[in-house]
């Protein structure tokens, strides 16, 4: 397990920095260790990003230590540490006061790690690594929950979700991305809690849903969301929609399930809204109560502008997306075909279809190639600029992606007015 940990660490272009910031605490006499996260990414050979390091060194200890940091949670006993140009989280052992504002404690007290330990949020969450003895430093059996596949809170979870209410949205994502059970105890006290979650800000929130649309199981998560209630708090609207077609609801999920790729939020709602509905529902409504991004806002409402067009059962609807290029259209384009698959009830055949299609062009990062053409290609062979300049490069885009074309070919059928029409 240990020397599983470390191939990890010594694979990530940040780590050596870290390691630094780890080797020069314990020079001092400090005790310093990996913790949180980075741990749990490393145990189950995920990608790891951010790496936290957990002391019982002070916040002016740390200081002192360093030459370069930033005091960005000092009170709470964080500090930033630069080094080798990698800025490295330094947290002090804590234990947390109470807890006003459903969020964050009022102050902290600090303490030794099996403390620390007992008050974070779920056990996976809550291991260590020490670098020196190279083992995983384990307090609440979050390694069993690792192997087991369960999301567990630390202690009594009805006081962890008390002490901050976000937990219990954040217990669902943490499912989604991992495809992990929530613990049954935890899981009741997340139905029991989850009226809460009202007192969270709303951009609390929308970053949790991002993160869960986001994930490889998000239509895991979303049905998570339903069964305990948390919809109807965060997402009312679409509540009360899953409540009247949970036949459609069901049949939108395996949607997302059977999705190539993580669909943006806005998307994905919008796509609820569009399968859940006769008429065009404005899911900006909703995102705007959210807190959501002017990015946000307008992919919301260029779903909503080209809901009649993706009601339309006709084969050139794909074509006829036009006003979208690059990567929204795919997504787009994804939801048309799920979207009469769905409401018709087919097979899935030509979703399928579709399906293998993008998957089969997609990069090693998960993600389609970018439109080989653009606006200067088009000019080099006569097409003037204005809305057509824009129609033609949408075409061009779908032939290259359905038929796999190249940058010649394609100035090809530009050239001779194939797509001018």
């Amino acid at each position: 397990m240990s020397s599983a940990i470390l191939t990890r660490l010594n694979q990530h272009p940040q780590w050596s920095s870290v390691r630094r910031v780890i080797e020069r605490l314990e020079e001092q006499g400090f005790q310093a260790v990996l913790a949180g996260g980075c741990v749990r990414d490393a145990l189950l050979g995920r990608t790891l990003h951010d790496f936290d390091v957990a002391t019982d060194a002070r916040p002016d200890q740390v200081e002192r230590v360093f030459a370069r940091t930033v005091g960005v949670g000092r009170d709470f006993g964080v500090m930033i540490v630069v080094e080798g140009g990698v800025s490295v989280e330094v947290a002090t052992f804590r234990r947390d006061g109470p807890y006003r504002d459903g969020r964050h404690p009022e102050h902290v007290l600090f303490a030794n790690l099996k403390e620390d330990a007992s008050r974070r949020d779920f056990t996976i969450n809550a291991l260590f690594f020490d670098l020196k003895s190279q083992s995983v430093i384990d307090e609440v059996g979050g390694v069993k929950d690792l192997k087991s596949q369960l999301i567990r809170a630390v202690g009594q979870p009805d006081q962890r979700f008390k002490e901050d209410k976000l937990r219990v949205i954040r217990a669902i994502r943490f499912a989604a991305q991992l495809n992990f059970e929530i613990e049954a105890e935890t899981w009741r006290a997340i139905c029991r809690s989850y009226g809460q979650v009202v007192q969270v800000a709303s951009e609390r929130q929308i970053e949790e849903l991002r993160k869960l649309s986001d994930s490889p199981y998000a239509s895991y998560g979303w049905e998570l969301m339903f069964r305990s209630k948390l919809l109807e708090v965060v997402l009312p609207e679409l509540n009360e929609l899953v409540d009247q077609q949970t036949r459609l609801w069901q049949r939108s999920l395996f949607f997302l399930k059977a999705a190539p790729m993580a669909i943006p939020l806005p998307f994905v709602l919008s796509w609820f809204a569009m399968v859940l509905t006769d008429g065009a529902v404005d899911v900006r409504r909703w995102l705007g109560r959210l807190k959501a991004s002017s990015i946000e806002l307008e992919r919301a409402q260029k779903l909503t502008r080209l809901m009649p067009l993706l009601r339309s059962e006709k084969v050139q609807t794909g074509r006829k997306l036009s006003e979208v290029d690059g990567e929204d259209a795919v997504w787009i384009f994804l939801l048309w075909q799920g979207f009469l698959e769905v409401r018709q009830e087919k097979d899935w055949g030509q979703f399928n279809k579709c399906l293998e299609l993008y998957s089969s062009r997609m990069g090693p990062d998960g993600r389609l190639p970018s439109p080989i053409l653009k606006g200067e290609d088009l000019l080099s062979v006569g097409v003037e600029p204005g809305p057509m300049m824009g129609k033609i490069l949408a075409e061009s885009y779908w032939l290259q992606i359905e038929k796999n074309l190249s940058r010649t070919e394609l100035l090809g059928l530009i050239s001779k007015e194939k797509l001018k029409n």
